[in-house]
């Protein structure tokens, strides 16, 4: 599933306000690539979750969202308006200052 986003539609601030640290990270098409772990104004960073870190030893490394891409947040998930294949496009490669 892809949600659609008009290129001149801003991003509701409500949507903004609902994100919030911890908050697990999941694609259009159900996958789930880890947690919110810092926000910034227009972009966020994902990580994976300690304990699911620990328990499955993985070393993946953080990364950073344009908060563009959100398609609906709440205090529990970050719903993204892209699918899984299209993370590598989207991604962020440094945090540019802001």
């Amino acid at each position: 599933m892809f949600f659609k986003r008009s290129a001149t539609a801003k991003l509701d601030k409500a949507v903004i306000r609902n994100l919030v640290v911890d908050a697990d990270v999941v694609t259009s098409d159900g996958i789930r690539l880890g947690i919110v772990r810092e926000i910034k104004r227009d972009r966020f960073r994902v990580g994976p979750s300690p304990h699911r870190a620990l328990a499955r030893g993985d070393a993946q490394p953080d990364f950073w969202l344009p908060t563009e891409q959100i398609h609906s947040a709440d205090a529990a998930r970050v719903l993204m308006s892209f699918p899984s294949e299209r993370l590598g496009e989207i991604k962020i490669a440094e945090l540019r200052a802001a």
